[in-house]
């Protein structure tokens, strides 16, 4: 990866970190930042993470943002492998918003936390309109119309 990728890389990772974030609290206001934050550290530490001093929320961030670089740069480095007449980022942004809740939602997460994972219909809904709306849409609207390097031509 060159240096300008790799910076570019980071900086979309850090918006959609943040717009991730931001989307936890707009759909799910019930929980505050720190809360989440703790959650997502406990993924780690336990549940000694939920209780345990404010280093667990600065963790949780870090943890958070290393989860979405690595799904932003799973993306960056898919995208161009498939063959594409027309880039739609809405398309693309659905279905990345929704692969990554499934993987996140039935693997990952019921993997890693310390208490029990709702299953909800409710919370399942709310949570993949979330990873639709602020992370996979965006995310894909910043690689596909800024980013990506194939610039087609409609004749």
């Amino acid at each position: 990866m060159q240096a300008k990728s790799t910076l570019q890389w980071f900086l979309v990772t850090l918006v959609i970190s943040v717009l991730a974030l931001v989307g936890m609290l707009a759909i799910f206001p019930e929980l505050g930042l720190h809360d989440r934050l703790r959650f997502i550290s406990s993924g780690i530490y336990g549940k000694d993470a939920l209780d345990g001093p404010f280093s667990m929320v600065t963790q949780g961030f870090l943890f958070h943002f290393i989860i979405t670089s690595i799904w932003t740069g799973s993306f960056f480095m898919l995208y161009p492998g498939f063959n594409f007449q027309q880039p739609n980022w809405i398309k693309t942004g659905v279905v990345f918003g929704l692969l990554v809740w499934g993987i996140m939602n039935f693997a990952v997460v019921p993997i890693a936390i310390t208490k029990d994972f709702p299953k909800a219909l409710d919370f399942l809904g709310k949570s993949l309109a979330m990873h639709i709306l602020f992370f996979g849409l965006p995310l894909a609207l910043i690689y596909i119309k800024y980013l990506y390097p194939k610039k087609l031509k409609i004749s």
